[in-house]
């Protein structure tokens, strides 16, 4: 515990499908040409469903440095899925 674990357990649950289809998203921007784009598609039956989304996060940063004029971006692109029956 505390400070001297040396494991932990970490429990990750994705969205699953529900009965129907379903279709979600959003977009988002921010100071430092942030900008971050988010899509969900999930759907199915009683009886299978499934899941899927993708995401895009990025931003052209800042220069981290004393020396240079260079901008520290980032970039990071997700994606995760589910399919139960």
């Amino acid at each position: 515990y505390g400070s001297d674990a040396l494991g932990g357990v970490v429990n990750i649950i994705t969205k699953g499908g529900h009965p129907g289809f379903r279709v979600e998203g959003s977009a988002e921007g921010g100071s430092f040409a942030e900008r971050q784009v988010t899509a969900l598609m999930s759907g199915g039956t009683e009886r299978v469903n499934g899941a899927f989304s993708a995401g895009y996060f990025g931003t052209d940063g800042i220069n981290l440095s004393r020396f240079g004029a260079e901008k520290d971006g980032a970039r990071t692109v997700t994606f995760s899925g589910k399919g139960m029956a």
